[in-house]
Formats: structure tokens, sequence, C-alpha cells
């Protein structure tokens, strides 16, 4: 759409339209039109300030332009951090003027190169850029790996950490480690601090400029049962293993161990190291911990006296031929279990099928929890561990009421 501007001034434009339908819509704007007299306004003058590269090592030249504001007056330019490291003042002149710098070891892991410039008697301008310097010395390559992708629970896990530094040279340090269950980081993820950046990331600058004109101028433990059953998973938690000083020797490696939970899932190991001169870095692995027939018993958070249901039960048949297995429940604890229990299913390969038993909390229990052990065997092979389940399941009992006195 073209419109005519006839006169300077605030043009107001108001636009209407209808849909299919007949609902209206509405918009409204404004533009301003200059008279033929008129003259746009010029910015004052900037201070510019710019580096040949992004980024810079240590042991080379770093070139820095410097355009004054104005070319009758000289310019102040200073490389600053911790400290003012260097300075320079570049004569009144016109055009863009080069500084270079010798990008010392200091200068790492950045500097500020900063220019000021008097561009009235009164008024100091001034514009800065970031001499950013890595140093990948500082950085270590952290990797952890267990020696085996899959552990049952109640398995001894065992892997190894390394420590190496940017050329791949084992590097003696501490290391700490964490193996968290991965399922909690789709819930809220890893916002743990990356070591180099917290050592060796960009720092402020501890400078800072003043002026002196005046200012009127200046305007749970693992237990193995006898006989075929499986080993009993009652150890549920959310972090496997901590251990905050792990010490690597001359070859860069340090050893852990440690006992697998009976949480089925997969677990996240996290090392973060540091060496000599504060060199850090950061690495991830992980693993799994599963069974060929794993049962999971869908119990309560918690439960009050005089409560009934029916307690599902999942079977997973991850193994490649059908199974035909038989699921039961043992040693209530606070629980009552009703009617037959042993549940007979068959399971095609990697399938699921699900089972239910009828309980009920009689009774407040002792210490106010109760629990019971489900056991799952293969028909097929029921005096081998390997091919069966069995964990223990608990959660809280509360009393119907409390008389108040």
């Amino acid at each position: 759409v073209r419109l005519p501007a006839t006169a300077e001034g605030d043009l107001e434009i108001d636009a209407r339209a209808a849909d299919g339908t007949g609902r209206a819509a509405r918009a409204s704007g404004s533009v301003w039109v200059a008279g033929p007299d008129h003259r746009p306004e010029r910015g004052e003058p900037q201070v510019g300030v710019r580096l040949d590269r992004p980024l810079h090592r240590i042991g080379g030249t770093a070139t820095v332009y410097v355009t004054p504001a104005v070319p009758q007056r000289p310019t102040l330019v200073t490389l600053q951090g911790g400290k003012i490291f260097a300075h320079v003042v570049l004569p009144p002149g016109r055009g863009t003027r080069a500084w270079r710098i010798r990008v010392a070891p200091e200068l790492s892991p950045n500097a500020t190169v900063e220019a000021q410039q008097w561009v009235a008697p009164s008024r100091l301008q001034g514009a800065s850029a970031t001499l950013a310097v890595p140093d990948p010395s500082k950085a270590l390559r952290v990797s952890v790996t267990a020696e085996r992708e899959s552990y049952r629970p109640g398995d001894t896990v065992r892997g190894t950490v390394r420590l190496a530094d940017a050329a791949g040279r084992p590097v003696r340090g501490e290391v700490g480690l964490a193996v968290v269950d991965e399922a909690l980081f789709a819930v809220r993820p890893d916002t743990t601090p990356d070591p180099y950046r917290t050592f060796w990331g960009p720092r402020p600058n501890a400078v800072r400029s003043f002026q002196s004109a005046p200012e009127e101028l200046s305007g749970g433990a693992f237990q193995r049962a006898n006989g075929g059953l499986a080993p009993l998973r009652d150890r549920f938690v959310d972090t496997a293993h901590w251990d905050a000083r792990l010490q690597t020797g001359a070859d860069g490696a340090a050893a852990f161990a440690f006992p697998a939970p009976g949480n089925l899932t997969r677990w996240r190991m996290t090392a973060v190291g540091v060496g000599d001169g504060t060199r850090v870095g950061r690495g991830s692995g992980g693993l799994r911990a599963t069974r060929p027939a794993t049962l999971r018993l869908a119990t309560p958070r918690q439960a009050v006296v005089g409560d009934r249901w029916l307690l599902v039960g999942t079977i997973d048949n991850r193994s490649a031929q059908p199974r035909t297995f038989t699921a039961t429940l043992t040693d209530p604890r606070g629980l009552t279990l009703h009617g037959s229990l042993p549940r007979r299913v068959a399971v095609d390969a990697g399938g699921q099928a699900k089972v239910a038993w009828e309980v009920s909390v009689d009774a407040w229990p002792d210490g106010g929890s109760a629990s019971v052990t489900g056991i799952l065997t293969d028909d097929a092979a029921a005096d081998d561990p390997e091919r069966g389940d069995r964990l223990r399941a608990a959660f809280a009992a509360l009393p119907a009421g409390v008389v108040e006195r």
C-alpha cells in the first residue's frame, strides 16, 4: 500500500479488515514524515576498539585497532585484568591505529583492552574489547569407564578413571566420582559447573577507571539368598557411589569399586579431576543395571490401617525367548496377603505381563513401615538365580486416626 505524505509530522495509519465470518480486525501505527529542510541528527563520534582475532594463543601477538572519536586529541589505551599489564598513549591523528601486544601467560584466560579519550575538556569517552586467551594446558581429559556395560544388582561394579593432559599424557591428580541414576537427569539436568570454566573461564576486569574532571563539569545393604533364588534387591538409592578423593598414579589412572544397588536403571558416572597447577577437567561414562527377567511391585507411597487393594506386579522378559514365570509374594511385614499367592504367566520375548495380589493393612505395624518380598522364577530353570528376580518393597503405613486427649 502506498500512502501520500503531504506534510511534515506524524502520519497516523489505521488499518481495518474482516475475515470470512465477518469478524473485524484492526491495527494502527505512525511514522514521522520529514520536511524538505530536515537534517538528521548526527550522533557523537565514538571511540572504537577491536582485536584482530577472537581467540589468541599464549606466546603469540595480538593486534589492537583503535579508532579515536576526535583526531585532535590523544588516546590512552590500557591492557587490564587483575592489574594494568601495559599501556600506551596514541598521539593525535586521523584513522585507525594499531597496537601490538605480546600475549603473555598472565593474560590468560582473558584481559581487557580499554581505550579512553577526552572528546571535550570535560567529557571522557571510552570503549573496550576482550582479549580472550584460553590455556589448553589447564584442561584435563577425564574419562571414566566400567569394566562391563551391564551389571546385576548386587554385583561389584569395577572401573577406572583416567586423567590426561591436552597431549594425552597421564596426569597424577585427584578425582571426585559420583554414580547417579540417569533417570533423575530427565527430571532435572546436571547443573554442575564445568570446572575448567570455573577455574580458567572468563574473569571480570578488576581494574576500574576514574576521571579527574570536576563533578559539575562531567555531567540399604545387599543380601544374597541361599539356594536357587535370585539375589535380593532391597537397597534402592538415587546415588550409588560417591568418592570425593580418588588419587591417580603416575599412569594417570585410579581404580574404583562399589556394590551395585537394587535399582534396575542406567547409571551416569561423572568424574571431575584436578591436577598440578590447578589443571582441571570433567568426564562422564555410563553403565546399566539389569536382569534377564525382572519383577516390579507397584506399592503405594503410603497406606492407612484398614486399606485393602490390589498390589500389581509387572514382569519383564528381557531375553530373546518366550518364557513362563511364576511370581509370588512372601515374608509380609505389617501387610496381610489374601488368596492364592503364586501367579503363573507366559511372557513373550522382550515382552511384559502383569499379575496382581489382594493385600491389606489390618494393624499399624511397629515403626510405621510395611513391606513384602516378591519372588520371580523361570519355570524352565527354577534353580537358576540368573533367570529370576527377587526384591523387597517397603512403604509407610499410617494409623487410621490418633485419639486426641
